[in-house]
């Protein structure tokens, strides 16, 4: 079985493109409802999908998403976890990004305060860059 990358700038066009059949998969997307008519999920009793914060190691936050009004948020746009935050908590403020890469920026930049987004992606970019600011 041989695989082929395909490059996006934007989530948002990846899901697109899996909706139009113009790719076949997306590794870690979460399951939803509106995406349960599109997509065809794997069994999940061997992956896992954990969200993680990313943020200055200055800032405190003590694992309540309550704890977080008043400050920015970078996420993902249109993504499960974008959608369930904005449904779930419309006090915080969602800074809806194309990217994950982004989001990090973004809170580089001091346009964010966090980044929200999944574990090992976020893990990834961060240490990527090579920044000790952040902390997961």
């Amino acid at each position: 079985m041989k695989f082929q990358f395909v490059n996006s700038s934007s989530w948002s066009s990846y899901e697109k493109m899996l909706k139009n059949k113009e790719i076949d998969i997306i590794p870690n997307i979460a399951i939803t409802e509106n995406r349960k008519k599109y997509v065809l999920y794997s069994n999940f009793n061997y992956i896992s999908y954990s969200p993680v914060i990313v943020g200055d190691k200055n800032i405190n936050f003590n694992n309540k998403l309550e704890d977080l009004e008043g400050k920015i948020i970078a996420v993902l746009n249109n993504s499960f976890l974008h959608n369930l935050i904005k449904k779930n908590y419309p006090n915080l403020t969602l800074l809806a990004v194309p990217s994950s890469s982004k989001a990090v920026e973004m809170v580089l930049e001091n346009k964010a305060d966090l980044a929200l987004g999944n574990l090992s992606t976020l893990q990834y970019i961060v240490q990527k860059i090579g920044t000790r600011i952040l902390k997961p």
